[in-house]
């Protein structure tokens, strides 16, 4: 299956090509494929540390890659393969860091020699990579059904442990003291923000039962990020001030909704919690750097999932108002305009190339859904509005229809969105050009198709399905529509 990635190499200072005082980025992709190249991007800022700004930086035709990046201390750099794996590390001027990325493990390796060694090969073990907007290690400190209070000490053991480790390598210089004051400072950043996310994890559960919520809950979250350090510039070097702001602000608004499921509920279903948070900040953060970072990003990461609220328009306005210097807008703008044009396309009728199955509510399985098709061999498309792969795949559509009239195949897309859903299901269709037939799985052919494409006790989509003229099913994980050639073969 041929894959693309993307590359992000993140730092807090701009990159210039004449600055002495510097730390070197030199990489192999291992098993470098031309076909497939990654993208290297460089994002840099002198306020946080995140992957909202990017400039591309071109892998050689050997896989081999070299970033200067200017500084005269101890900085943060993120490398991140997107789709696969992410990694991170600290380094100081004058140093020089091989990595070799290997995407067939889905991991990353540093080689460093210098001062911090030690430091930087402790961190690489100890030290969860930042992904996309979310914490990616829960998991690592609970088990299923397992209380805060549990997590939590689960956390505070592997703090103290790791802090401790830090402070050894210190003692016996192992690592420079500017080394060791950031390491330290995104220590206490990561694990204080997991102290305070499962304590709001167990506050989302209880409100979703409609039970109140307890006091210590709430002091679990005061104590691991106190007003004093949410409301300063003390963690927004770290990679982690984005899920720390965010903490804070869905705490906050939890708070102001009474602990009212509903009422947080509601203000989704009338498609503006990214403005309910924009505003929420907008209390809270008393410094601009913050309020300026934290609204680009919840505007960059909720544009990124092309659900094209419509809300986005104008909370994107009003940032350009707001910060109309802000070196984040051009890193939005695209996404931005995507919404516009989608919005402005969903307006239209649909054309007679799209049908939609009749009485979607009356089929409970996949067999009958496909009974409605015999005589027909069929391609089958299996989605979600929510789901970013799946869009991707609808890049190629025109070429797909093309084979696909070549083999005498029609295509079924079926969607598997609940019915709050609706609107945007019909509104993709369109602004995706998805001719073909359609139908939204209701509960009981959800259920079966679900049943159909489970694998390890698992789904994931896209998934496709190649189904011959007789109702009998071909091939329950047939090629995308990226991988046409394959799929041309298989028809």
């Amino acid at each position: 299956m041929r894959k693309s990635f993307i590359f992000l190499i993140a730092t807090l200072f701009v990159v210039t090509s004449c600055q002495t005082n510097k730390v070197t980025v030199e990489g192999t992709v291992k098993d470098y494929n031309v076909e497939s190249a990654p993208t290297i991007l460089i994002t840099s800022s002198d306020v946080s540390f995140n992957w909202i700004c990017s400039d591309t930086i071109d892998v050689d035709s050997t896989g081999h890659f070299r970033v200067e990046l200017p500084t005269d201390d101890a900085i943060f750099v993120g490398l991140m393969v997107w789709g696969n794996h992410s990694m991170s590390f600290i380094s100081e001027e004058g140093e020089t860091h091989g990595i070799t990325v290997d995407l067939s493990a889905r991991r990353s390796t540093i080689n460093t020699e210098g001062r911090n060694k030690e430091g930087i090969d402790f961190m690489s073990t100890y030290k969860p990579a930042p992904s996309l907007g979310a914490f990616s290690v829960l998991n690592t400190f609970s088990k299923r059904g397992d209380r805060a209070e549990i997590s939590i000490a689960n956390v505070k053991k592997e703090k103290e442990e790791t802090l401790s480790k830090l402070g050894e390598l210190y003692d016996a210089e192992k690592i420079s003291e500017s080394f060791y004051e950031l390491a330290v400072i995104d220590r206490e950043a990561f694990y204080n923000g997991l102290t305070a996310k499962f304590a709001l994890i167990d506050i989302g559960n209880l409100l979703a039962k409609g039970e109140a919520i307890p006091e210590n809950l709430i002091a679990y979250i005061d104590a691991a990020l106190p007003f004093e350090d949410v409301n300063s510039l003390k963690y927004i070097n770290t990679m982690w001030w984005d899920e720390l702001s965010g903490i804070a602000i869905d705490k906050e608004i939890n708070l102001n909704c009474g602990g009212n499921f509903d009422s947080i509920r509601s203000i989704h279903s009338a498609g503006k919690i990214n403005t309910f948070k924009i505003a929420t900040a907008e209390k809270i953060f008393s410094n601009r750097q913050q309020l300026e970072t934290y609204t680009a990003n919840t505007i960059y990461l909720s544009a990124l999932q092309r659900k094209f609220e419509k809300e986005l328009i104008d909370n994107f306005n009003k940032f350009q108002e707001d910060f109309p210097n802000s070196k984040y807008s051009k890193y939005i703008t695209h996404l931005i305009d995507d919404i516009k044009a989608y919005h402005q396309k969903i307006e239209a009728d649909f054309l007679d190339k799209v049908k939609f199955v009749e009485n979607p509510d009356e089929i409970e399985t996949f067999d009958e859904l496909i009974s409605h098709f015999k005589g027909k061999q069929l391609y089958i498309d299996i989605w979600a509005t929510w789901c970013g792969p799946c869009k991707d795949e609808f890049k190629y559509g025109a070429e797909l229809k093309r084979m696909l009239s070549e083999k005498n195949t029609e295509i079924l897309y079926i969607s598997i969105d609940e019915a709050e859903n609706d609107q945007r299901w019909l509104g993709m269709i369109k602004y995706y050009n998805l001719d073909g037939n359609h139908i939204r799985a209701y509960s009981s052919l959800q259920s079966s198709v679900r049943d159909l494409i489970v694998e390890n006790g698992r789904i994931s989509i896209p998934q496709y399905i190649i189904v011959d003229e007789s109702g009998k099913i071909v091939d329950v994980n047939a090629p995308r529509p990226s991988e046409i050639d394959e799929l041309r073969n298989r028809l």
